[in-house]
C-alpha cells in the first residue's frame, strides 16, 4: 500500500516537474521573442504636378513712335549757280556777280594776293594798294577792314546775324532774308569772289576821307556798290563802306550814268535776266 501511495507520489511529482517546466519555458519564450514587426503603410505615390497652362504668346504691339526732338530751324535751301554770260568776256572776271540770288559755282577758285590789311584777287591787288597809296598822300587815309572771305567764314557770319535777329523778336524766316541782306551766305558775297572790300578812314569817321574815296574810287576801278537807290536791283542793304573791284572801264560807266553793276551789265547785252 505504502509502495503504491509512494509511486502514486512520485507520478505526481513528476508531472508537476514537467509542467512546471513547460510553464518555465513558455514564459521565457514569450518574454524572449522579439516584438511584432508593425507592417509598414503601402507608399503612396506622389500626386502627379499638375501641367501649368502653356503661355499665352504676347502680341505684337504697335510701335510707339519715339520722341519726337524739338524741329531745327529749317535752313536755307542753297542756290543753285546760274551760268554766267559775262564771265566768257576779257572783262568778265572783273563783273561777276555773288549775291544770294545768283551765287558763285561751288567749283569757284581765284588766285589771291595779300595786302594791307588782307587779302585780295591778285589780278585786282596792285590797284587796291595803289588807290589806298594815294588816299593817304592825300591826307585821307584808309584802312581795308575785309577783303577776301572764305565761303565757311561767310557762312557763320550769316549765321550769328541770323541768331542776333531773332534773338531781338524777329520771325525765323525773315531774319534769315533779312540776315541776307546784310551778310549773305557762304558762296553768295563778293568777298567771296575776293574783289569786294570794306573800307573806311584809318581815323574813326573821317569825312574827309570817305568824300575822297566816293570821288576818286573809279579811278582805280572801284565803284560803291550798295547805294541806296540800287537796292531793288542788288537785292542788298545799303552799305556805304562796300566797294566793289570792277575795272576802270566799267567804274567809270556806272559812276558816270549812276547806275549799278546789274544794269551796266544789261546795256552789254550779257546780264540774261539776272
Amino acid at each position: 500500500m505504502k509502495r503504491n501511495s509512494r509511486a502514486a507520489n512520485s507520478v505526481a511529482m513528476a508531472v508537476l516537474a514537467v509542467a512546471a517546466v513547460w510553464a518555465l519555458r513558455t514564459g521565457l519564450d514569450r518574454w524572449s521573442a522579439p516584438p511584432p514587426v508593425a507592417k509598414e503603410p503601402a507608399a503612396t505615390a506622389a500626386p502627379t504636378a499638375t501641367a501649368l497652362p502653356a503661355p499665352v504668346q504676347a502680341q505684337p504691339q504697335p510701335a510707339v513712335a519715339a520722341a519726337t526732338a524739338a524741329p531745327s530751324p529749317t535752313p536755307l535751301p542753297s542756290p543753285t549757280a546760274t551760268p554766267d554770260p559775262v564771265a566768257a568776256l576779257p572783262e568778265g572776271w572783273m563783273l561777276r556777280l555773288a549775291k544770294p540770288d545768283c551765287p558763285l559755282p561751288a567749283d569757284f577758285t581765284v588766285e589771291l594776293a595779300p595786302v594791307a590789311g588782307g587779302i585780295f584777287d591778285a589780278r585786282a591787288a596792285g590797284e587796291l594798294e595803289r588807290m589806298l597809296a594815294d588816299a593817304k598822300a592825300a591826307g585821307c587815309e584808309l584802312r581795308l577792314v575785309c577783303g577776301y572771305r572764305d565761303n565757311q567764314r561767310q557762312q557763320n557770319l550769316y549765321e550769328q546775324k541770323k541768331r542776333q535777329l531773332e534773338a531781338e523778336g524777329m520771325a525765323p524766316a525773315r531774319a534769315a532774308a533779312e540776315a541776307a541782306r546784310w551778310t549773305p551766305p557762304g558762296g553768295c558775297s563778293e568777298h567771296n569772289l575776293g574783289l569786294g572790300a570794306d573800307l573806311l578812314p584809318a581815323d574813326g569817321m573821317d569825312a574827309d576821307a570817305l568824300a575822297w574815296l566816293e570821288a576818286h574810287a573809279a579811278e582805280y576801278g572801284f565803284i560803291q556798290r550798295y547805294t541806296e537807290s540800287c537796292q531793288a536791283h542788288t537785292g542788298m542793304a545799303p552799305m556805304s563802306w562796300h566797294y566793289r573791284y570792277v575795272g576802270a572801264t566799267a567804274a567809270a560807266a556806272i559812276t558816270e550814268q549812276g547806275v549799278c553793276l546789274e544794269e551796266y551789265r544789261e546795256d552789254l547785252g550779257q546780264y540774261g535776266g539776272q
